[in-house]
C-alpha cells in the first residue's frame, strides 16, 4: 500500500526539545486515524541505537506506530540526548520521501517543506514560530506560491494572520492549539505521596513545580526571586541539563528552599506533577514570542489537576481562556507570583476548584481530536479512506 502520511521529523528524536514531544504525541493520534502512516526519524549506526520501545517510553506513547529510521552517521540515545545534524538528515529524507512518494508529507522542518514542494510534494506543514524568526517567515512568503501546498498548521490566530500578511491565504492556514494526553496523569492517590517522598518535600510543605527549558525567557529569574521571597513554601525545577542548571547556581545558591532537578523523560513527568501544590508558567514579557507561545507544560499541569500560576502574557492569557483556568499575574514580577501562591496556600478550595476546572476542560483537547481537525481540514480523503478500509475489515 502507498504510504498515506509521512511525517518527517528533522533528526532529533529522541530528544529534550519540546517539539519532538509534540512531534510524537501528534504522530501517535494521525497513527490512529490515518491507515499507512510513519514516522521518519534518524537511525544509528551503532549498537547503543535506542529502540522503538525505548523512545516510545521517553515520550509516554502508549499506541506504538511505524518508525522508518534513515541510517546516519552517529547514534542517537536517551542518554546522549544530543541534537543530531539536521541538515544532513533533511538531504537524506528528501530522497526517501522522493521514493515512496506518499499522498500527504508532513513536517516542522523548514528544508524539508522545501524539497516536498521542490519535488511536487502535497506538503502540510506546522510551525509554532512567526514574527522575528526570519527562516519561518521567508519560508511562509514562498509557500502561497505552491499549488501543492496542503496547508499550514499552527497554534494560535496571532500567527495565522502573520502568515496571511506575507502571503498564504487564510483558508490554507489552521490555528489550533496544542494538546495533552489527560489519562497520563490521573494517577492513583498513593502516587502524590511516593512522588513528595522522592523529592524530599517534608510533610506539610506547600510544593511548587515548574518543568521544562531553563532558558531566561522562560522567567528563571521570576521564579529564583520569588523562592527567595517565600522562604516558607518549597521550590522544585526539573528540567535543563548539569550545563544549564549550573548557570543560575550563583542566584539559586542563597535560597536553600529551590531544587533544580535535571530533565526526566515526559514518561515520568505525571509523578513530579502529582507532588506539587502549585505550578508555574512565569514566562518574561521581554520574550519576542509572548504574543503566541504556547507552553506544553501549561497543558500538562492542568490535565494534572495542578493548580496554575501564569504570567500575564497575550498567549498564556489566551491558552487559559482569559485566566479562567490559572491566576494570571503581571509577568516578570516575583512580588505578584508570590501573592498568587498565598492564595492558593490559604484557599485549598480555590486550588482545587482551579484543578478541577482545568481537567474538566483538557479532557476536552486531545491528541486525538486535534489530530482529526487537522486531516479533516487537508486531507479528508485520508479519513474517508480509513472508514472504507474499516468497513472491509483491513484497518
Amino acid at each position: 500500500m502507498r504510504t498515506a502520511l509521512l511525517y518527517v521529523s528533522n533528526g532529533n528524536i529522541p530528544s529534550r526539545w519540546a517539539h519532538t514531544l509534540q512531534i510524537m504525541k501528534m504522530s501517535e493520534a494521525l497513527a490512529a486515524l490515518v491507515p499507512s502512516f510513519a514516522l521518519v526519524i534518524p537511525g544509528a549506526l551503532a549498537a547503543v541505537a535506542a529502540s522503538d520501545a525505548a523512545i516510545f517510553d521517553w515520550y509516554g506513547v502508549r499506541r506504538p506506530f511505524p518508525l522508518h529510521r534513515l541510517p546516519m552517521g552517529w547514534h542517537l540515545d536517551p542518554r546522549e540526548l544530543e541534537r543530531s545534524n539536521w541538515r544532513r538528515f533533511s538531504a537524506r529524507a528528501r530522497w526517501y520521501a522522493r521514493l515512496l512518494r506518499p499522498r500527504l508529507l508532513m513536517t516542522r522542518c523548514h528544508e524539508t517543506a522545501d524539497y516536498a514542494l521542490r519535488d511536487g510534494l502535497p506538503l502540510l506543514f506546522e510551525t509554532h514560530d512567526g514574527p522575528g524568526h526570519p527562516k519561518t517567515m521567508e519560508l511562509m512568503a514562498r509557500l502561497g506560491r505552491y499549488r501543492r501546498l496542503k496547508g499550514v498548521v499552527t497554534t494560535s490566530e496571532t500567527l495565522k494572520q502573520a502568515f496571511c500578511e506575507v502571503g498564504v491565504r487564510p483558508e490554507q492556514v489552521l490555528a489550533t492549539p496544542n494538546a495533552v494526553d489527560v489519562a497520563r496523569f490521573e494517577l492513583p492517590p498513593a502516587a502524590r505521596a511516593r512522588a513528595r517522598m522522592e523529592l524530599r518535600a517534608e510533610e506539610g510543605t506547600f510544593l511548587v513545580a515548574y518543568t521544562g527549558s531553563l532558558k531566561p525567557y522562560k522567567g528563571i529569574d521570576t521564579l529564583i526571586a520569588t523562592a527567595r521571597l517565600r522562604p516558607q513554601y518549597g521550590f522544585v525545577t526539573i528540567g535543563g541539563d548539569a550545563k544549564d542548571i549550573a548557570a543560575w547556581q550563583t542566584d539559586a545558591a542563597a535560597v536553600p528552599n529551590l531544587s533544580m532537578l535535571p530533565f526526566v523523560p515526559n514518561s515520568e513527568l505525571p509523578g513530579y506533577l502529582a507532588a506539587a501544590d502549585a505550578c508555574l508558567v512565569p514566562n518574561s514579557s521581554a520574550d519576542r514570542t509572548a504574543g503566541w507561545t504556547f507552553s506544553l507544560k501549561l497543558y500538562e499541569y492542568l490535565a494534572a489537576a495542578r493548580p496554575v500560576i501564569a504570567s500575564d502574557i497575550p498567549s498564556l492569557r489566551s491558552a487559559t481562556d482569559g485566566g479562567e483556568l490559572a491566576l494570571l499575574v503581571p509577568p516578570d514580577d516575583p512580588g505578584a507570583v508570590a501573592a498568587a501562591l498565598d492564595r492558593l496556600q490559604q484557599d485549598p478550595a480555590l486550588a482545587a476548584r482551579l484543578g478541577e476546572r482545568g481537567r474538566r476542560r483538557m479532557a476536552e483537547r486531545t491528541w486525538r481530536q486535534r489530530a482529526r481537525c487537522v486531516i479533516e481540514t487537508f486531507a479528508p480523503e485520508l479519513l474517508e479512506e480509513q472508514g472504507a478500509l474499516a468497513r472491509h475489515g483491513c484497518s
